[in-house]
């Protein structure tokens, strides 16, 4: 009896050519989809037993119909060894092909060897390595590598169980080939030189991209580094022809486990960090041409292709789905191309507004570009120009699509460093021409400003001198204004015989003030007049009202010398109003006076008092204080006092030592005391001191009155004008 295998060799073998593999084969041969038969698996052919009992249900790829990710296939065809010596030959994938790969070899004599190796998840990318060579294994592992060892002339048959990746389907049952082991050891050999030597620049231009980000500060060095970081992690992680080499040193990686969707973890890191290569590019290149500020409307399409792939990436690894490959791809790749020249554009556009560094950008894009193009065809199943170099040197290497795209971003690297070099340096020729420019700026500010200076300071010493003649000038006046009002005030020969003693205090809080006090010419026998007024204001304003104050009562007595205080008092409203034209409806000023009138008759021992809002304070020998009130009238004003507050005539009698004290409110209203609580010095101090003072003369009352006076007021201000009249009759 035929062993089963043989049986089914010779069963099967009318319907698909042998793949024959001679002496000058190429080091790769892809197995066409007419020299394999295929199997759709259904409920109990998971083991190679169930398929080979079902030999019958093969049939020709093209009676499957398309690839699905949903479903499982059993993949059969036959291998020829052509040459007269024992060879070993390796089943491959091409990239992105598969997600899980079982490969099991039947002799031709019917024995299955000892030799299964059962890849539940998917290994290094293209080798199907599923072990790690620094583990020891029982019993020992020949190769890391899945080889299929061919007797010479042999014939074989080779069952492949495989589950498509629903990232990359497939378009048809193409993506598996068969390698010559021993000429592939030594291209791997060449490939490490290669892929070494591009690993080895991008190491060293991410090391000179965040140096330069850590030197400048700048985002585009940043982005620059991030970009260079996840080209390294590419070109490692990225299976070409001869293995994926950074995960063969990771395959424990596997033992956590596999994505939702059947994936590895290290082909999860894989397709992440193809995403971040694309997309930081997108970034780096954003921020090298000033895109943002630029180009807002791409700046924004950019925007929604970022989304769209990350998207695209959260779809692929969290969920098992459907979707057709298509669907999922080609948007995503006609749109990576699109913004590929959208960028080229940009740096064309900024090379014509004068940014020279953008050539190194237009330069750099254009392997990248081309290799990258090649790549993509490769993922979108389309047949690549350089499958047709010679599988010799570098041209196998070309011939590799993840090779074209590491060798792609090698040169873009190399060209952009050129570029943030260049654009660093041109960076630092601008701020040294700034800090220059700024620096002469200055330089000519600083003589600009002294110019400036010393023309200000010759104009502020002549106004200072300007100012020195006018204040020397207002000044003078004002001192002669002092000297006028003074001259003003009641002269000794109008006051000698007329007291048994007097004294008098008059300080205008501005060397001249609104204060004023007046007796009547002496060379008029009998009663005479004594008047004290307190005009609004201080100052200037105040000594000319008082002028007007002091020249009115003066008219007034002139004209009728016995008319009384009271009467004086009105008629002195009356003239101060018309004076200042306050009795229109257009006057401009409201101001007036305070005043008090006394008739002083000697003889009768009589005096007739007249106040308006100034009153008066006698101290009788016998040492009591008696306070005449006045009334609360103020003269001059526009509007005239009301009837009941018009100044009447008080009768007052004396007798002879009796002393008299008028104040102005400078004198009561002055601020002091308790700094912590202040208050006016008001009218009972005044009676305290006038009290205490009684056997003193009227001078001593008047500097006992001043003492008091200062010693309330402390560090306070003068408030107002002050006026103090004590006499004694």
């Amino acid at each position: 009896m035929l062993p089963i295998g043989l049986l089914l060799w010779y069963t099967a073998a009318w319907s698909v050519s042998t793949i024959v593999f001679p002496d000058n084969a190429p080091v790769i041969t892809p197995i066409k989809p007419a020299s394999l038969q295929v199997l759709v698996e259904k409920e109990g052919m998971s083991t190679i037993d169930a398929v080979m009992n079902a030999s019958g249900s093969f049939a020709a790829t093209s009676e499957v119909g398309p690839i699905q990710s949903t479903k499982t296939y059993w993949l059969s065809f036959e291998l020829k060894n052509d040459v007269a010596r024992d060879r070993d030959f390796r089943l491959t994938s091409k990239t992105f092909g598969l997600i899980g790969l079982q490969v099991y070899l039947i002799h031709e004599n019917g024995d299955r060897l000892a030799y299964e190796k059962n890849f539940a998840t998917l290994p290094p990318v293209n080798e199907f390595s599923r072990v790690s060579p620094f583990m020891a294994h029982d019993p020992p592992i020949e190769s890391q590598y899945l080889v299929l060892p061919l007797r010479r002339n042999e014939t074989a048959w080779v069952y492949a169980r495989v589950l498509p990746d629903q990232r990359f389907l497939p378009r048809q049952f193409n993506f598996l080939s068969i390698v010559d082991h021993a000429k592939y050891l030594e291209l791997r050999r060449f490939g490490l030189y290669v892929e070494g030597a591009l690993a080895g620049a991008l190491f060293a231009l991410a090391i000179f991209g965040w140096y330069s980000h850590f030197r400048h500060r700048d985002h585009t060095s940043l982005m620059y580094g991030v970009w260079i970081l996840f080209a390294l992690g590419s070109v490692l992680v990225l299976g070409v022809h001869d293995g994926q080499r950074l995960a063969e040193f990771f395959i424990g990686f596997d033992s956590l486990g596999s994505m939702p969707n059947g994936l590895s973890v290290r082909n999860a890191v894989q397709y992440c960090v193809a995403g971040g290569q694309s997309i930081t590019y997108i970034l780096f290149a954003r921020s090298f041409l000033d895109v943002r500020e630029r180009f807002p409307i791409f700046y924004k399409i950019t925007n929604v292709w970022i989304a769209f792939y990350i998207l695209h990436l959260t779809t692929n690894l969290a969920f098992r789905h459907t979707i057709p490959p298509t669907w999922l791809w080609n948007p995503l790749l006609i749109w990576l191309v699109l913004n590929l020249l959208g960028i080229y554009v940009c740096a064309f556009i900024r090379l014509r507004e004068g940014m020279t560094i953008a050539r190194f950008f237009m330069v750099a894009m254009v392997p990248y570009v081309l290799f990258r193009s090649l790549f993509l065809l490769g993922v979108a199943g389309i047949q690549s120009p350089v499958a047709l170099l010679p599988d010799i040197g570098l041209f196998f290497q070309f011939k590799d699509a993840n090779s074209m795209q590491g060798f792609g971003v090698v040169c873009e690297a190399l060209i952009m460093a050129l570029a943030v070099v260049a654009r660093s340096r041109g960076l630092q020729d601008e701020l040294t021409l700034s800090i220059q420019a700024q620096r002469e700026l200055v330089e000519n500010q600083n003589k600009v400003l002294e110019e400036t200076v010393e023309a200000r300071t010759r104009q502020l010493e002549e106004q200072h001198r300007e100012l020195n003649d006018a204040h020397r000038l207002i000044v003078s006046s004002v001192d002669y204004a002092s000297r006028l009002q003074r001259s003003q005030l009641p002269k000794p020969h109008r006051i000698e015989g007329r007291f048994a003693s007097v004294g008098m205090i008059w300080l205008p809080r501005d060397t001249i003030g609104g204060d004023l006090w007046w007796l009547s010419s002496a060379q008029r026998s009998g009663p005479f007049m004594l008047a004290v007024a307190d005009c609004t204001g201080h100052g200037v304003p105040g000594a000319m009202l008082s002028l007007l104050v002091s020249n009115s009562i003066e008219r007034i007595h002139s004209g009728d010398p016995d008319k009384s205080p009271a009467e004086a008092l009105m008629m002195l409203d009356h003239l101060v109003r018309t004076g200042l034209n306050q009795d229109a409806d257009s006057s401009e000023s409201d101001d007036g006076c305070d005043a008090m009138i006394m008739r002083i008759d000697r003889n009768q021992q009589e005096i007739i008092f007249s106040g308006a809002k100034i009153g008066a304070f006698q101290l009788t020998a016998e040492g009591t204080v008696i306070r005449h009130l006045p009334t609360r009238a103020s003269l001059g004003y526009c509007q005239p006092p009301d009837p009941e507050d018009e100044p009447n005539n008080q009768t007052i009698s004396y007798h002879p030592g009796d002393t008299f004290v008028i104040v102005t409110d400078g004198f009561t209203d002055q601020i002091g005391g308790d700094l912590n609580s202040p208050s006016s010095f008001g009218y009972r101090r005044i009676e305290k001191v006038m009290t205490d003072s009684k056997n003193l003369t009227a001078n001593q009352i008047a500097d006992a009155l001043k003492e008091a006076y200062e010693s309330w007021r402390g560090e306070q201000k003068p408030r107002d004008d002050l006026t103090v009249i004590v006499f004694t009759l």
